[in-house]
């Protein structure tokens, strides 16, 4: 991983004192139209100098929260896209561990591709069942269902084999046959609880 400054919310918690981990894929990738997807990261850490961290409706503040910001998977120059992807997942499995969640800063959307394929081991059974969709205009939606079955390692803690059934949502906008922008929506706060597991 490549080290950053800023961090997010100026966090500079080390990874073995986080629980939630914040890191980058400054990927650029073929998906967008639009070129700057690799400064997302930053911009994003950029923009959360300006967040207020304490919540008065919750009574908590982000910066009690054990979060790292642990900085960006290194992405190699002038290789195809795939190998770009393939380096940032070996950088995820280097640091990842049971008990962490992932965070991730992204640039293209293809980036959350190397965060899946580090962490479906923890779910082999995984299924996504598009229920519904339709298009309008430049837009199209989905409606899933994932269910599965936490058998493998990783994702909180150790596996519990307990299943999970839980909705999402995805929308996209598209231009000259290619998604320009995108929207997902997953109910993982309920995958959560159908694992039993614990998120304060």
């Amino acid at each position: 991983m490549r080290s950053v400054s800023p961090h997010f919310i100026a966090c500079h918690r080390s990874l073995s004192d986080a629980r939630i981990v914040l890191y980058g894929v400054p990927f650029e990738g073929r998906v967008n139209l639009r070129k700057g997807a690799d400064s997302g990261p930053r911009d994003l850490r950029l923009a959360s100098d300006s967040i207020e961290t304490y919540s008065p409706f919750l009574d908590r503040d982000m910066e009690d929260l054990p979060l790292a910001d642990i900085g960006d998977c290194e992405l190699p120059d002038g290789v195809p896209p795939r190998e770009q992807l393939d380096a940032a997942r070996d950088e995820i499995r280097a640091w990842w561990r049971p008990t962490l969640l992932p965070f991730m800063l992204g640039g293209d959307h293809t980036a959350t591709v190397p965060v899946i394929e580090a962490l479906a081991p923890a779910f082999p059974d995984l299924r996504i069942v598009v229920e519904d969709w339709l298009i309008d205009g430049d837009r199209i939606a989905a409606r899933c269902v994932v269910t599965c079955t936490h058998s493998g390692p990783g994702v909180l803690a150790a596996p519990t084999n307990r299943c999970a059934n839980f909705t999402g949502m995805c929308i996209a906008r598209v231009e000259h046959g290619k998604i320009v922008e995108g929207w997902n929506n997953f109910d993982f706060l309920s995958m959560y609880q159908q694992l039993g597991m614990q998120l304060s």
